[in-house]
């Protein structure tokens, strides 16, 4: 993860000088959709015995001159994406500010390998005149390679063969919907959940340690994947039971789950189970399929093996079917249901595996910041996409943690640690986060639980969101409502 441990390496840039001319509002929305051909910057290697591929990201703003050096909008970042040459992000960001609309806008796109222990590197980047491309067109440019390390850049992409380049589009003047109404489903009980219930329930503490450790990206159990079939049978009966908490849905609100727009998941192997069972029938699940997305995945805490992925890219459906048939032979008796044709048409719907070809979770805990850049990006996700209804299979940890930065709106991006400035920054959001206050609907009852509890298995919340603000921080969910009867899980804790 870096070539050498250097300053944050940038073009000479400054912020361009605000003048009677700078008066026309600059606007635009950036997707930095991917990456390819980015060279090896890992001269050491693991254990200095090979190169490792970059872990880039890619620093965009617009400027008003062709060598980007005077800036007009903010600076956004993607996240980062370890050990590939071929990121992909999908990234949407707004950059705005004040210019002058007799200029060119250049938008300048430098790429960067991240290093956990030290400042970032360049690799290199390009500058493109936008201010006649189409809204909306894709565009890809290559990359220019400058920086310290600009020479061992040249020899490797000459070596690779491939060019190094980047994809993007800009949106000028289009208009998003500003309300929009999110299903989050929570997986059912999996292997994991089942051993923390050895541990609390039973008092097999040891028999629960090791299934926790035996592995990796645990599955469904018998248990949960009867639970995704309940909430398919529920959804499609328009079940309207009174919920544990908060008020009860109306019949327009289960008419949006039943007509939503957009399938989204986890990448984890008991998420997506649960999607492709509990949606199992679900007209768009069917016609259009579900779309992965690396950020829905669980948080990594101390122990969290059960967030780390086995399997990337064309291997993660093949998994999903492997395992729903070894538990189906493994519970016959339970799962009578769950035959191999069973298993066949459940997988058989489009999955489209976006941003998981390469090593999508993170090995170690999800620091304030990592948590905070990944709720960031699924929601400008969420924010700069068509569609108004969309449905979310994911976890419950990353689930409350949307609910803790946009109950009562206020959230901020966390910097990750790249210097004093950003260091001094991410200290005083922090502060705001621990002291923030609740007024209105987000002081009752139902809200303060999203925040502080967890959804129980197989659970579905109804999340809409007002989006009518530019200012992400204050983008926030005005109101909530548990599903077809769904509950919170008990508040008791496995301490291992």
């Amino acid at each position: 993860m870096g070539c050498c441990a250097s300053e944050l390496e940038e073009r000479t840039q400054k912020v361009a000088e605000v003048t009677e001319d700078h008066k026309d509002p600059l606007d635009i929305v950036v997707n930095i959709v991917e990456a390819k051909g980015v060279p090896d910057c890992d001269t050491n290697g693991i254990n200095g015995k090979e190169e490792q591929k970059a872990d880039t990201f890619c620093q965009f703003f617009i400027a008003e001159d062709a060598e980007g050096k005077h800036i007009v909008s903010n600076k956004e970042r993607t996240p980062y994406r370890l050990n590939t040459p071929e990121p992909k992000w999908s990234c949407h960001r707004r950059l705005h500010g004040k210019y002058n609309k007799e200029k060119r806008m250049y938008l300048v796109m430098d790429l960067y390998d991240f290093d956990t222990y030290s400042k970032p590197d360049l690799i290199g980047g390009t500058v493109v005149d936008i201010t006649d491309i189409e809204s909306g067109k894709t565009i890809t440019s290559d990359i220019h390679f400058y920086g310290s390390n600009q020479k061992d850049m040249q020899k490797k992409a000459k070596k690779s063969g491939q060019k190094c380049t980047v994809t993007f589009q800009t949106f000028t003047g289009k208009k998003w919907p500003t309300k929009k109404t999110f299903f989050f489903i929570r997986h059912g009980e999996s292997k994991w959940n089942e051993a923390e219930h050895q541990i609390l329930k039973e008092g097999k503490v040891l028999g629960g340690v090791t299934t926790m450790a035996k592995g990796r990206d645990h599955p469904l159990n018998y248990i949960g994947i009867q639970q995704a079939y309940d909430l398919n049978k529920r959804w499609k009966e328009k079940n309207n039971d009174k919920p544990e908490l908060g008020p009860t849905p109306t019949e327009e609100d289960i008419e949006k789950f039943v007509n939503a727009d957009k399938v989204l998941s986890s990448p984890l192997t008991r998420a997506l189970q649960t999607c492709l069972i509990g949606l199992e029938g679900h007209k768009t699940l069917t016609d259009k399929g579900v779309r992965l997305h690396r950020q829905l995945r669980e948080v990594k805490n101390r122990i969290g093996w059960d967030a780390l992925g086995k399997e990337t890219g064309e291997k993660i459906p093949v998994r999903i079917a492997s395992c729903l048939t070894e538990e189906a032979k493994a519970r016959a008796e339970e799962l009578k249901d769950l035959t191999p044709e069973e298993v066949k048409k459940l997988t058989s719907v489009e999955i489209d595996l976006n941003d998981t070809f390469s090593h999508w979770w993170d090995p170690d805990r999800d620091t304030k910041s990592e948590i905070s850049e990944r709720i960031t990006d699924i929601m400008h996700t969420l924010r700069y996409c068509d569609e108004e209804t969309i449905i979310c299979t994911g976890h419950s940890l990353f689930f409350r943690e949307i609910c803790r930065a946009y109950i009562g709106g206020g959230h901020k991006t966390i910097p990750q640690k790249l210097g004093k400035k950003e260091k001094k920054e991410r200290e005083v959001i922090k502060k705001q986060q621990k002291t923030k206050e609740y007024n209105g609907w987000a002081a009752t009852e139902f809200p303060q639980a999203l925040i502080k509890r967890k959804l129980n298995n197989g659970a579905c919340l109804m999340a809409n969101f007002d989006f009518s603000s530019d200012q992400p921080e204050k983008w926030e969910i005005a109101s909530a409502k548990l599903m077809f009867g769904s509950k919170f899980k008990s508040e008791k804790k496995v301490y291992i």
